[in-house]
């Protein structure tokens, strides 16, 4: 899933869809690229691919650490990594990182300086092996950079 030169679409699997809402890009200050948009993708997969179950299921992790400042270094080969290892080994809709980061309030505000990656699959089965695969590759490349 893309961002459309259209200030109002997204391109999933080639084809141009109505967003709901504008975009979000996540910036992170000194980094070469931006963290994934990800724009209401649970709604245009149940809309415009009329799949014959509409429940998506999101298994999500939260980690209790910030994101190591390595992993953000490369933000690209990061969720790159992620998707491969979990789209390789079982069937996802979707994958999502996100990183809390801010002053100390903002943090205190909204739960802390950490990430959270979450899985959304069309059965509960594959968002937690989704997410435990996720996880798994997270603390891999966590332990790597310390």
């Amino acid at each position: 899933m893309r961002h459309s030169d259209h200030e109002k679409s997204v391109v999933i699997d080639s084809k141009t869809l109505p967003a709901f809402h504008e975009p979000i890009t996540v910036r992170v200050p000194g980094n070469e690229y931006d963290l994934i948009e990800i724009i209401n993708s649970h709604e245009q997969l149940v809309r415009e691919r009329k799949c014959s179950d509409a429940s998506i299921e999101v298994a999500s992790y939260a980690s209790r650490t910030p994101l190591p400042a390595t992993l953000l270094a490369n933000t690209r080969q990061t969720l790159t990594g992620l998707i491969n290892a979990v789209r390789d080994n079982c069937s996802v809709v979707s994958i999502s990182l996100n990183v809390k980061s801010g002053d100390a309030k903002t943090l205190t505000r909204v739960g802390g300086d950490c990430y959270v990656v979450s899985i959304c699959a069309r059965n509960w089965e594959d968002a937690v092996r989704g997410s435990k695969l996720a996880v798994q590759y997270m603390k891999d490349l966590e332990s790597k950079s310390s």
